[in-house]
C-alpha cells in the first residue's frame, strides 16, 4: 500500500513537472515584464536610420529583454549636424515614436532620459530660470590698517574640468559680501589650503545696487592678512550637449545644464519633453501604455558652490541664522563635484573646525531639502503621465542618499561609484525598501 502510495505521488509530481515545462521555457525566452533585464539603448543622434532602430529592439526583445533609450549624444559624433538631427529636433520625433511603436509592438518594457545624454539638460535659451545657478567669488586682498575704496570685481567662472566648461557670460548678483583674515596653511606640499581667523560680514556697507565699498581692514594676527570677497549669483552657463557653431535657434543650441536644487528645474526639463518629444496626445497615450520610468543618470555637472534662486533665504528661514559667514569655510573638496574638485584650487578651513562643520552640516541639510523639491517635481510629473521616475539620487554631490532614495518610484546605483562595497547598496536599497519600494 505504501508502495502504491508513492509510486501515485511521484506520477502526479512528474505529471506537474511535464505540464509546467513548456512555461517554464518561455518564461526564460519570454519573461513577465517586471523580470525582463533592460539594455541601455544608446542612440548617437537622430540621423539614425529608423528601420535600424526598430530592428535593434526586437533583436532585445528576442533575447527576452526590455530597455533604456538615452539620446546619447556625446558619445564622441558629430555636433555640426545636430542643428537639424539634435534632440528635440523635428528629426528626433519620428525616432522616438518608432521607439514607443516597436516597444508597443513586441510587448517589452521601455525606460526612457527625460533629456538628451546623462538627462540633466534641456535646450532653452541661456538665462532661463530654472537653468543651472552657481555662487562664485571674488578676491581683493587688503593689508591691515589699508583702506579698499572701490568697486568689488566681478568673478570669472572655475576652470574647464573633463566635462562641458562653465561658460563666461550673463549677469552676476552680489548677495554677500564678507572680509577674512587668513594665513597660508605651510603643513601642505600643494599650498591649497587657507587658514582663516575672523570673518566679518561687509554686505550692508556695500551701498543698493551697486559693488561699491569703503572699508579699512584692522589689525591681524602676526603674519596674517585680509582678503575681501564679493558673492555673486549667477548662471553656470554650462552645457550637457554641444550645439553646432552655426545654431540659429536655441532648439539648435544643445543642452543646458539644469538647477537640480528647485522645482524649477526639473519643470522646464519635463515641459520641453512634453512640448518636443510627445507633443501629441496620441504620442502621450502611447508612452503611458508603454513606458515604465522617466529616468535621469548620475549628476555629471559642474559649479563653484551648489546654489538656487532664493538659497539664502531658505537658509535663514530654517538655521535661524545668516549663511553669510560661513560660505567662505563651504568651499572644501567635501562640496566639490565627487569630493575631488575645490573652485580655483583653493580651500578654507577655520581655526574654530566646530564652526566650520556647523557651516557644512547646516549648509548641506538646506541643499538636500531643495534636490529634494526637485527630484519630486520630476516624480509628481511622471505620475501624473501614467509613469514612474527613476534617477542615481545624490550620485556625486554632498547630498544624503538615504534621504533621497525613498521619494523616488525606483532609485538606481551603479558598479563605478559603489564598487564592490555592498553597504554601499545598502544606504541605496533600504530606505527605499523601508518606504515600500520593492525595485531598486
Amino acid at each position: 500500500m505504501r508502495l502504491t502510495l508513492c509510486l501515485s505521488l511521484a506520477a502526479s509530481l512528474c505529471h506537474g513537472v511535464s505540464a509546467s515545462w513548456p512555461r517554464l521555457l518561455n518564461n526564460f525566452t519570454a519573461p513577465p515584464l517586471e523580470f525582463r533585464p533592460k539594455l541601455r539603448y544608446w542612440l548617437p543622434d537622430a540621423i539614425a536610420d529608423i528601420d535600424v532602430v526598430r530592428d535593434d529592439l526586437r533583436q532585445i526583445a528576442a533575447v527576452g529583454a526590455g530597455f533604456e533609450f538615452l539620446a546619447y549624444y556625446e558619445a564622441g559624433h558629430d555636433p555640426s549636424r545636430w542643428g537639424k538631427f539634435g534632440y528635440g529636433s523635428d528629426s528626433f520625433l519620428p525616432i522616438f515614436r518608432a521607439v514607443m511603436e516597436t516597444a508597443e509592438e513586441q510587448g517589452i518594457p521601455m525606460d526612457f532620459a527625460i533629456g538628451a545624454n546623462q538627462g540633466q539638460g534641456v535646450p532653452s535659451k541661456p538665462g532661463t530660470e530654472g537653468l543651472a545657478l552657481h555662487l562664485t567669488y571674488s578676491n581683493v586682498t587688503v593689508a591691515p590698517g589699508q583702506t579698499f575704496k572701490g568697486t568689488l570685481p566681478l568673478t570669472t567662472n572655475k576652470r574647464p574640468s573633463f566635462m562641458h566648461h562653465l561658460e563666461e557670460f550673463g549677469e552676476q548678483t552680489l548677495i554677500a559680501v564678507v572680509a577674512i583674515e587668513v594665513r597660508q596653511d605651510d603643513s601642505t606640499a600643494e599650498g591649497d589650503y587657507t587658514e582663516i581667523d575672523r570673518i566679518i560680514d561687509l554686505t550692508d556697507k556695500v551701498a543698493h545696487g551697486s559693488r561699491s565699498l569703503t572699508w579699512t581692514a584692522p589689525k591681524a594676527a602676526p603674519g596674517a592678512t585680509w582678503r575681501i570677497m564679493g558673492w555673486y549669483e549667477r548662471f553656470t552657463n554650462q552645457r550637457s550637449i554641444d550645439g553646432p557653431s552655426d545654431a540659429k535657434t536655441y532648439l539648435q543650441n544643445g543642452s543646458w545644464i539644469v538647477d537640480h536644487f528647485s522645482a524649477a528645474g526639473a519643470r522646464i526639463m519635463d515641459q520641453f519633453f512634453d512640448d518636443h518629444i510627445v507633443p501629441e496626445q496620441s504620442d502621450r497615450d502611447l508612452l503611458a501604455s508603454v513606458g515604465k520610468y522617466a529616468w535621469e543618470d548620475s549628476m555629471e555637472m559642474d559649479s563653484t558652490l551648489w546654489w538656487t534662486r532664493g538659497f539664502d533665504k531658505d537658509f535663514k528661514r530654517a538655521l535661524g541664522y545668516d549663511i553669510r559667514t560661513c560660505l567662505p569655510l563651504l568651499l572644501i573638496k567635501e562640496n566639490g563635484w565627487a569630493q575631488v574638485r575645490i573652485a580655483y584650487d583653493e580651500e578654507f578651513y577655520s581655526k574654530n573646525m566646530t564652526r566650520g562643520e556647523e557651516c557644512n552640516k547646516d549648509y548641506r541639510s538646506v541643499l538636500q531639502t531643495k534636490y529634494e523639491e526637485y527630484i519630486q517635481a520630476h516624480a509628481e510629473w511622471a505620475r501624473s503621465k501614467g509613469l514612474k521616475f527613476s534617477n542615481q539620487p545624490a550620485y556625486n554631490l554632498p547630498l544624503s542618499m538615504t534621504e533621497s532614495s525613498p521619494l523616488l518610484d525606483a532609485p538606481e546605483g551603479e558598479s563605478l561609484g559603489f564598487f564592490e562595497r555592498i553597504d554601499a547598496y545598502k544606504y541605496l536599497s533600504g530606505p527605499a525598501h523601508f518606504k515600500k519600494h520593492p525595485k531598486v
